[in-house]
């Protein structure tokens, strides 16, 4: 086995030079759902908003302890004939608790729903978490509406989330990035005199 040394060390400075990269978290904002209409005629879509007061007896996704404000909704619903539709927030009526009540009906007998995306923004960006810690959204929300049959059903729903914590690979300090050059200065030094004093050593031979 050809010594490791060279690719270790190479390794080494590369981790002591960049900060780790942050994973991004995904936050249950609230709740995208198809319901009976309310003048009984077809399904509507409703969004609920399970953010603040609301979180506390939410299920554990929702975690979110601040009020956000939903806004600049839009619904698109792709339809089995291959037509589409998109919905804003025209379409609905607040439903003073943060969500929205759909205003449209669908027939999804007569005119099957195969997919709902929803999108939208949402205000404000620092928020305060259940467990009493901070974190900092991203600013927008969404959330994909399907079913395994292939088509929508009445009492279809689907979580609405936010992200935080968006991973970004931070640049190395100065101190840091001098100890780079200074390291892979030394380990192409090293590489080359290797190169010129023949094959590398055999560890165990």
């Amino acid at each position: 086995m050809r010594q490791a040394l060279p690719r270790v060390f190479l390794a080494l400075l590369v981790l002591t030079a960049f900060s780790a990269v942050a994973s991004a978290d995904s936050f249950g904002v609230g709740i995208l759902s198809l319901d009976p209409a309310s003048g009984g005629s077809g399904d509507q879509f409703d969004i609920q908003n399970l953010t603040g007061s609301a979180a506390l007896g939410a299920p554990t996704d929702f975690t979110v302890a601040t009020p956000l404000t939903f806004e600049t909704l839009s619904l698109t619903l792709d339809f089995a004939d291959g037509s589409s539709e998109v919905l804003t927030e025209a379409n609905f009526t607040a439903d003073g608790f943060g969500g929205f009540n759909g205003n449209d009906s669908f027939d999804l007998a007569g005119d099957p729903i195969t997919e709902a995306i929803l999108s939208g923004t949402l205000s404000p960006t620092t928020v305060t978490l259940t467990d009493g810690s901070t974190e900092t959204l991203d600013g927008t929300f969404s959330a994909t509406m399907t079913d395994p049959s292939g088509d929508l059903m009445e009492f279809d729903a689907v979580e609405i989330d936010a992200t935080g914590g968006t991973g970004t690979v931070t640049a190395p300090e100065p101190g840091s990035g001098l100890l780079l050059v200074i390291g892979v200065a030394g380990l192409l030094g090293l590489l080359r005199r290797r190169r010129q004093s023949g094959p590398l050593a055999t560890i165990g031979s």
